[in-house]
């Protein structure tokens, strides 16, 4: 899956936009936090039941409701800002980034977290047919 293309990254460079390795990790922290921007956007839709606009697929009483004040997270690429989309109903629970979190876990902190949670599943019965689908 390739994001950007190596002519727009030459582009970039030719551009003086990218110079040093700084540039790159800026680079790479902005489109972080417009992802989790954007899955946050996304679970509210998953959470509502449809997609914004789309009223005519609108199946509930709940709305959504704009978004908190911007915050920051720590991550391992920077402090990144985020708003979490909000419902009218304060029912919504955002998975990726959940509401007074202030650190992102890193990459191999999620794996250590999803390693203990299939220890603590396995001693509780599951099989290994069960855990493989985790």
């Amino acid at each position: 899956m390739e994001l950007i293309s190596k002519e727009q990254i030459r582009q970039l460079i030719r551009d003086g936009k990218l110079n040093d390795i700084h540039d790159v990790q800026n680079m790479l922290k902005d489109l972080f936090a417009s992802t989790i921007q954007e899955m946050l956007e996304a679970e509210l839709d998953t959470h509502l039941g449809y997609t914004k606009y789309d009223a005519k697929h609108k199946d509930t009483d709940n709305a959504r409701n704009g978004h908190g004040a911007k915050r920051t997270v720590q991550s391992e690429l920077g402090d990144i800002d985020i708003a979490l989309p909000r419902d009218r109903k304060g029912e919504f629970e955002p998975l990726i980034v959940q509401k007074r979190q202030k650190r992102m876990p890193s990459i191999e902190e999620q794996g250590c977290v999803k390693l203990s949670t299939r220890k603590s599943l396995a001693s509780h019965g599951l099989t290994i047919l069960q855990k493989a689908l985790l």
